[in-house]
């Protein structure tokens, strides 16, 4: 007898409340929103990096090309203008191209052996706003080799 009773009391007491359940979905509905955002925020993160990846390599490939030239066609304006905006170099950063905006800065500088070359690349990112990256160096007349290995 006593075990039918406790099959009886045990039947009434399995399941849950409705109130119990609303707030369990409330639950989960606030992690998966959670969850959902930390992945697109992520996502952002991850084309803001890419973006700026190509962002380096074009002036990278930019300057590399300006370093192959000579003392002459560096300093030619008709050849490398003061400044100009120009289109990236390369098949994959041609690919990217269209996506950015860079621009060239090359002026000598007072002491007449040296010039000092500006790469900017400007893009939109994903937040839709303007983001930009430069490179400043210096391209001696004589090359490196002049400081390096001159007498003193």
């Amino acid at each position: 007898m006593q075990a039918a009773k406790d099959n009886r009391q045990a039947s009434g007491s399995e399941g849950f409340t409705l109130v119990e359940m609303i707030v369990a979905m409330t639950l989960m509905a606030m992690v998966f929103t959670a969850a959902f955002g930390s992945y697109f925020l992520g996502m952002r993160m991850v084309e803001d990096a890419r973006e700026e990846i190509r962002a380096a390599q074009i002036i990278q490939s930019e300057v590399e090309r300006l370093r192959t030239m000579n003392w002459d066609q560096l300093s030619d304006p008709d050849l490398i203008p003061s400044l100009a905006q120009f289109e990236p170099h390369g098949s994959f950063v041609n690919f990217y191209a269209k996506d950015y905006k860079c621009f060239r800065y090359n002026f000598p500088l007072a002491n007449g052996k040296e010039r000092q070359v500006t790469v900017v690349v400007e893009w939109l990112n994903s937040r839709e706003s303007w983001s930009a990256m430069s490179f400043t160096t210096r391209i001696t007349k004589n090359g490196l080799n002049d400081y390096y290995y001159r007498d003193i």
